[in-house]
């Protein structure tokens, strides 16, 4: 037989689990997360703006990012967080119905009604206080804030990973607004039994509408992504508005459908003003201090409010005789709207009160209503998640050609920044940074971080960023640097600010000193080895001692800044050297720097070989008359006997070594 009435168990409702409170945590909200990211547009966002290639397939602890946004969307109704997931936007509250809650939207948002912040909880679990969520929007902002702008990689991946759990658990709650219970107050609507679930008598329980759809995406996979095909993705300047864009005040509920000009109403104003749930069914006749009190549907919303009776095929197989009216005014017209019982001609009958109290007794909500009603609010559900999705990640900037100037302690990147955010809006008061990642070894990787060295708050515009040597390894210059700049402040259209705390970012990727800077260019001088037989500057290494090759002093009049390689022939690094040590002995800046090295049986020496970073510029690269100068100091580490080897070079078309000693 079709499900209509079901008998109500009274249980107290502070022990009600997870499972008879929203949308079940394996099928509904996964599903509809799922397909609502696959929607928006976070997929070519990671990858273009985070240079993250797998998109939404990116790995963080061996979970995929979509997967880490599902569990998030999961994990919502952990505890009683569910008493927290109810918005009238009739009545602008939360939970008043058996028990209370803060309302759903400033729960997600981390603010309340009237702009104060919600604060941490600690647990984020909520067991006791209900006035903190640890996985607001205010927390995901925080998250990602700090995810693309800290320089140890594991906190990095530590505040994303917060950060997706927040945002899935966000999703979860604009979801519900696509519940009619979660929107009308309808807390007892949960307490309707459902199936038998195992040996915890609470997960019995639930909605049946939501049952429903849990029911048909258990049993087809297919269901929610298939009906999210046809969802359409709203924009709203504001993140508030896509709960409640303040266009339904109980008298329009035509005005909550979309078209004709209209305004897009919010998800949580649709669906109060054209749905029904189980103890709300055309309750517009109670006092307006009602707790179940709403103005639509009513029962003038139907075309009759006695039908035909028509046969359906039941869910156990069977033919049904059943009875169902269509709601063809006040907005959404839907059939199969509502099921009329057969005692409704005889309560309109025989009675001449107000019907409002024997509506229950006259109309339900069966299989087919809820099927109605999910055709409808699924895809208008995912479609809000996706929007909501895009409006989180909607601060976006491109950088331009780069210009690298060198100093003695550090670089100044300059570049000029696009803001890029499709929306239009301003970044016009926050705080700019740039951060410079690159790499360390095989899959690892090193960051720097910097203010805009003006002082500058606003994009677009031509930015200065001011890096360390010290914090930017020489030896990693010579490859690909990934340049992200992070905006955190304003984000709004003109004077209206949208978002305080927005977090915008952009990429490029770029060949350090390749764009319109400078370039590592070898002088043509052949590769000097100390310990060469013949050699001036010889200095035989002896097999299985240790030698620390220092570098005191460099007079150079060339352009751009020396640099000194080191080429090994059979010996190993030890990095036993009092000064700073060059790691890899590939490359470094500093004049008074070192490194150890220990040779086998046999070896020929130690390689110098000098090099010069220079502007792209033929004209700036070494002209006749320039010179560098050199003195190097090899000490045997084993026997403490020291070398010194100074040499000069003259440019004349080619290095010309004039001082050897």
């Amino acid at each position: 037989m079709s499900k209509c009435e079901i008998l109500i168990l009274i249980i107290p409702a502070f022990f009600l689990g997870s499972n008879a409170i929203a949308y079940d945590e394996k099928y509904a909200h996964p599903y509809i997360t799922e397909s609502a990211i696959n929607k928006s547009e976070l997929d070519n966002y990671l990858k273009s703006y985070l240079n993250l290639p797998g998109g939404i397939g990116t790995r963080y602890d061996g979970e995929p990012i979509l997967k880490l946004i599902t569990n998030g969307s999961a994990n919502e109704d952990l505890g009683v967080r569910a008493r927290n997931h109810f918005w009238n936007p009739c009545k602008d509250n939360g939970l008043n119905d058996l028990m209370t809650g803060l309302p759903n939207r400033s729960w997600a948002l981390g603010y309340g009604e009237n702009g104060e912040e919600l604060y941490a909880c600690g647990w984020g679990i909520h067991w006791m206080d209900g006035s903190c969520n640890d996985y607001s929007w205010r927390k995901a902002r925080e998250h990602f804030y700090e995810a693309l702008t800290d320089i140890n990689e594991e906190v990095r991946n530590e505040n994303f990973r917060e950060m997706c759990e927040s945002l899935g658990r966000i999703i979860h709650l604009i979801e519900d607004m696509g519940v009619p219970a979660h929107t009308r107050n309808d807390f007892s609507g949960h307490l309707d039994y459902t199936e038998l679930a195992g040996p915890d008598p609470m997960s019995w329980l639930g909605n049946l509408y939501e049952f429903h759809v849990k029911k048909r995406a258990r049993e087809n996979a297919a269901y929610i992504p298939g009906l999210a095909q046809g969802a359409p993705i709203p924009e709203f300047s504001t993140p508030q508005e896509y709960w409640d864009a303040g266009v339904y005040n109980g008298t329009n509920p035509e005005a909550t459908v979309a078209g004709g000009g209209r305004p897009q109403a919010g998800l949580a104003e649709y669906c109060n003003a054209n749905y029904l749930s189980r103890f709300t069914i055309f309750t517009d006749g109670l006092p307006q201090g009602h707790k179940h009190y709403h103005p639509f549907p009513g029962v003038s919303s139907l075309n009759s409010p006695i039908a035909v009776p028509h046969e359906i095929t039941a869910e156990d197989g069977k033919v049904d005789l059943v009875m169902h009216s269509a709601k063809d005014k006040h907005g959404e017209q839907i059939d199969n709207f509502v099921a009329v019982k057969y005692m409704a001609d005889r309560i309109y009958a025989n009675s001449e009160n107000d019907l409002t109290v024997y509506y229950r007794l006259a109309y339900c909500l069966d299989d087919a209503v809820h099927e109605a009603y999910a055709a409808n609010l699924v895809p208008k559900t995912v479609g809000y998640a996706a929007g909501l999705i895009n409006y989180f990640f909607r601060g976006t900037m491109s950088i331009g050609d780069s210009t690298i100037e060198t100093f003695d302690d550090r670089y100044r990147i300059s570049f000029f920044v696009t803001n890029t955010t499709a929306t239009g809006e301003d970044m016009n008061d926050g705080r700019i940074e740039l951060v410079i990642k690159y790499p360390t070894g095989e899959n690892t990787y090193g960051y720097v971080r910097a203010l805009e060295a003006n002082g500058k708050r606003e994009v677009p515009g031509s930015l200065s960023f001011d890096v360390l040597r010290k914090n930017l390894p020489n030896r990693q210059l010579d490859g690909l640097l990934d340049l992200f700049v992070v905006y955190r402040g304003n984000l709004g259209a003109g004077s209206a600010v949208h978002e305080t705390d927005a977090v915008c970012v952009g990429h490029k990727q770029i060949q350090f000193f390749s764009s319109t800077s400078h370039e590592m260019v070898d002088i043509a001088l052949p590769t000097w080895y100390l310990g060469n037989s013949g050699s001036v500057c010889a200095n035989n290494l002896f097999p299985g001692c240790k030698y620390r090759l220092n570098i005191e002093d460099v007079v150079y009049s060339g352009p751009g800044d020396m640099s000194i390689c080191f080429a090994q022939n059979d010996c190993t690094a030890t990095r036993e050297c009092d000064g700073d040590t060059i790691g890899d002995l590939r490359s470094f800046h500093q004049q008074d720097s070192c490194v150890t090295v220990g040779c086998g049986e046999w070896s020929r020496g130690i390689g110098v070989l000098l090099n010069v970073q220079v502007d792209k510029d033929p004209e700036a690269r070494f002209q006749p008359g320039d010179f560098y100068e050199v003195e190097i100091v090899l000490t045997n580490l084993t026997t403490g006997a020291v070398h010194r080897c100074r040499k000069r070079c003259e440019y004349e078309g080619t290095c010309q070594v004039i001082l050897q000693e």
